[in-house]
């Protein structure tokens, strides 16, 4: 039987509404009653004062709710135990007012404001965050408070514990499918490094490097989830993927559609209108015969909330893009999916977000990881793992190909995944 929560509030805003049916509705699996009368008994009470009426009191003192002080950084306090934004000094109510701290960290805010600074790639990064200004744990603090809040009303949340293995095919294939002027040019390189082996599959006479699904689909189990995303853009200087015209590459799109789950990987150069990632879509829509309703942004390249608005206009459902492209971690202090908010137009969106804690290539390119330091990963990442109840992983066939800045990393990256299996079973 689902459980419901009488909530009284002394505002009413879309954030209020917005933020109450994420927590309660969507991680706490209950029903929520929300009413304006101080005199009716209550479980809880999200107001400027403590109500007569009794029951747990949240204060409302948080600007991202009451919409004040948009761009200031929220009052915190923190030790390596728990993190509180929005702290209260009333001994009688709940320690911070949970409800504006949950909003701040879901709906973005801190990457909406004039000033904010993005990489060359329009991205907003870790060290632009809240967590890297103020020497904070990037972990899941949204789901400790969330935990806590269900406790003190005797709920819990009904997020179940999994980990998802989402992978990018940038560069589904080292060569095949390719052009074979293209495919000279890479044996040639090879040849010129010494990698005869690598030269002798460019030329199609050995194993492509990348072709590695058939040994993850043998791996596949129903415990853990499986996404393949799929680049089918046009080729610029960001999109390198091979042609969405090659029979091969149809093929492998096919194959993965028909063993697991399949996604659309949106181009880096199509964020200047829909045109470029409707064509995306359609051309996977195409291939598969079903509508495509995943997304992951190549580079993770978007705009918080414009990017969210847009997706939703391409019938998009759930996005897998939101992570740090330069750590590991709760980009959103959270593991769990939610839908999301557009500050620009206040309103709820339908677009669900899927937020991503770890990729392989943040390991290696920003955060310096080296081909022995994965030997030790598991060690490196258990304490993250622990915390979250849904670990979204984002691999890349490069981890276990063996070639280029990758030489030397794949059987670590198999050991690691056979680990991941290994943990559901």
């Amino acid at each position: 039987m689902v459980r419901k929560v009488v909530l009284y509030a002394d505002i009413d805003t879309p954030r209020l509404w917005y933020v109450v049916d994420v927590i309660f509705v969507h991680w706490l699996n209950c029903n929520v009653e929300l009413h304006a009368d101080p005199t009716r008994k209550s479980d809880l009470s999200y107001a400027a004062h403590q109500p007569e009426a009794g029951g747990l009191w949240i204060p409302a003192e948080g600007s991202a709710i009451l919409q004040t002080e948009l761009h200031k950084q929220p009052a915190y306090s923190y030790d390596e135990a728990m993190l509180r934004l929005y702290p209260t000094a009333h001994d009688q109510a709940w320690q911070h007012d949970v409800f504006a701290a949950v909003f701040w960290f879901i709906s973005r805010m801190e990457e909406q404001t004039d000033f904010v600074s993005t990489d060359q790639h329009g991205r907003f990064l870790y060290s632009d965050s809240f967590f890297s200004k103020n020497q904070i744990i990037p972990r899941v603090w949204v789901e400790d408070w969330i935990v806590e809040l269900g406790a003190a009303l005797n709920l819990e949340p009904v997020q179940p514990k999994q980990e998802v293995l989402g992978w990018d095919l940038d560069n589904a294939y080292c060569y095949k499918g390719k052009p074979i002027f293209r495919r000279l040019g890479l044996a040639m390189k090879q040849l010129l490094s010494g990698q005869i082996g690598t030269c002798l599959a460019a030329l199609g006479l050995g194993k492509d490097p990348h072709d590695i699904y058939a040994d993850l689909l043998e791996m596949m189990d129903e415990n853990h989830k499986w996404i393949f995303f799929i680049p089918l853009a046009n080729r610029s200087d960001f999109d390198r993927n091979i042609g969405y015209d090659s029979k091969k590459y149809q093929e492998l799109v096919v194959m993965l559609h028909q063993r697991a789950q399949v996604g659309i990987h949106l181009g880096y150069a199509g964020h200047e209108g829909l045109d470029e990632h409707k064509a995306e879509i359609e051309r996977l829509e195409s291939i598969t015969g079903k509508q495509v309703k995943d997304n992951r942004f190549h580079y993770l390249k978007q705009v918080i909330p414009q990017s969210w608005a847009a997706l939703e206009k391409l019938g998009i459902e759930r996005d897998h893009s939101l992570g740090y492209a330069d750590r590991i971690g709760a980009r959103a202090g959270v593991s769990w999916s939610f839908p999301c908010y557009d500050l620009v137009r206040e309103c709820a969106l339908k677009l669900e977000v899927f937020p991503f804690i770890i990729m392989d290539e943040t390991l290696r390119a920003s955060m310096g990881w080296g081909a022995e330091k994965w030997a030790e990963i598991e060690n490196e990442l258990s304490a993250l793992v622990r915390d979250c109840s849904q670990v979204n992983w984002v691999f890349h066939p490069d981890l276990l190909g063996e070639v280029n800045q990758w030489r030397g990393y794949s059987a670590s990256g198999w050991k690691l995944i056979r680990d991941i299996v290994g943990r559901g079973n």
